[in-house]
């Protein structure tokens, strides 16, 4: 048994990274996704979770006159889940298999 304050480091490791150009079409798809999920106005939420998966979105706004950043962080999202259709789309697209999704 391992002590609850302590983690597996590996699993904080970059695995694999890729770089995927987005087409129109896909850019437009996935701004749909972000505009559904209304992510700009949604709170982080730092609830965590023992048994599943923690998902994180970022991104950058670029307005007129400055740029904002916004972060937000959910438990694992249910299928159907309008900010985990965000995180399945860039799954899709990145081509890398990660297995099962929680």
């Amino acid at each position: 048994m391992t002590h609850p304050n302590r983690y597996n480091k590996s699993c904080f490791n970059v695995i694999e990274k890729t770089i995927h150009d987005l087409s129109e079409k896909e850019w437009t798809e996935f701004n749909e996704l972000v505009k559904i999920s209304e992510f700009w106005y949604l709170s982080y939420n730092s609830k965590r979770t023992i048994d599943g998966s923690t998902w994180k979105l970022s991104g950058l706004e670029r307005k007129t006159y400055e740029t904002s950043f916004h972060e937000i962080s959910r438990a694992s999202p249910p299928k159907g889940n309008n900010f985990r259709d965000i995180g399945e789309f860039m799954i899709e697209k990145s081509q890398i298999d990660i297995g099962k999704i929680f």
